[in-house]
C-alpha cells in the first residue's frame, strides 16, 4: 500500500498487535513492518520508502513494484510466499510442472538495528496466474522474522479461489505450496488469521494485476 502507517494502523486495529518496523529494502524502493503469524509464520506491510523515491522503473526494474504500489488506494494482499528448505529441490519441481525458474536470487535488508537479514528466493514464471502462484524463499543463516517480530496474531488458514482451480491446485501440489485451492469465478486471495480481538481477514484486490500479468509468459497446460 502506498501509505506504510496508515496500513500499520489498520492492522493494529483489526489485530490488538503493533507490527515493528523491519527495515527497508536497499535499490528496491520499499521498507515494511512485521508481524509474527505463529511458528515460521509472518505477516509483512509493505510500501514504498520516501527516501527512494522518485522511481524510475524503466531504468531500474526492480523498482517496479515499488512504482506500483505508490499508486494504489487501499491496502490489500499482495501475495503470500512459502519456506523451503531446498531451493534446488523446488525449483526442479517448478520446471518439471513446465514453470520458468528464475533464482535461487538473493535479498537482504537493514534492521533498525544496522543488523543485516539475509535470504535466497526463487521465482516461478511462464505462467499466467501472476500472484497467485508465489514465490520460495529460505532465510539462510538469518533468524526467521516470526522469532523476532511481535506475537500475538496466528494463521488459520490461506484460502485461494480461482477460476481455474484444478490446474491451479496441481501446480501448488507440485512445489509444495500450503494453501487452500478453491474454485471460484473471481480470482481472489484470502488470509485468514486470529488476533487479540478474535478471528479476521485480509483478502487480495485488483490494483495489481496488470503488474502481475505483465511477469507472465504462457499457460501452463
Amino acid at each position: 500500500m502506498p501509505d506504510l502507517l496508515a496500513g500499520v494502523g489498520e492492522f493494529r486495529s483489526l489485530s490488538g498487535v503493533a507490527p515493528a518496523m523491519g527495515g527497508v529494502h536497499p535499490g528496491r524502493g520499499t521498507r515494511n513492518y512485521l508481524a509474527s503469524a505463529g511458528s515460521n509464520t509472518y505477516l509483512e506491510i509493505i510500501a514504498p520508502d520516501p527516501g527512494q523515491m522518485p522511481f524510475d522503473p524503466e531504468t531500474k526494474p526492480v523498482q517496479a513494484f515499488a512504482d506500483e504500489i505508490s499508486r494504489m488506494k487501499d491496502p490489500e494482499v499482495d501475495m503470500f510466499v512459502f519456506s523451503a528448505p531446498d531451493l534446488d529441490a523446488v525449483a526442479d519441481a517448478a520446471r518439471a510442472l513446465g514453470l520458468e525458474v528464475i533464482g535461487p536470487s538473493p535479498g537482504e535488508r537493514r534492521t533498525p538495528e544496522g543488523d543485516l537479514v539475509r535470504w535466497s528466493h526463487v521465482d516461478f514464471l511462464g505462467h499466467d496466474f501472476g500472484q497467485f502462484i508465489p514465490f520460495a524463499i529460505n532465510w539462510l543463516d538469518s533468524t526467521h522474522p516470526s522469532e523476532t517480530s511481535p506475537q500475538g496474531v496466528v494463521l488459520e488458514g490461506v484460502v485461494v479461489e480461482h477460476p481455474r482451480a484444478e490446474e491451479l491446485s496441481r501446480i501448488y501440489q507440485g512445489l509444495g505450496i500450503p494453501a487452500q485451492v478453491v474454485q471460484a469465478e473471481e480470482a481472489r486471495i484470502r488470509v485468514r488469521l486470529r488476533g487479540r480481538h478474535g478471528i479476521f481477514e485480509l483478502s487480495s484486490g485488483t490494483s495489481l494485476s496488470e503488474y502481475y500479468a505483465a511477469r507472465s509468459t504462457k499457460n501452463i497446460k
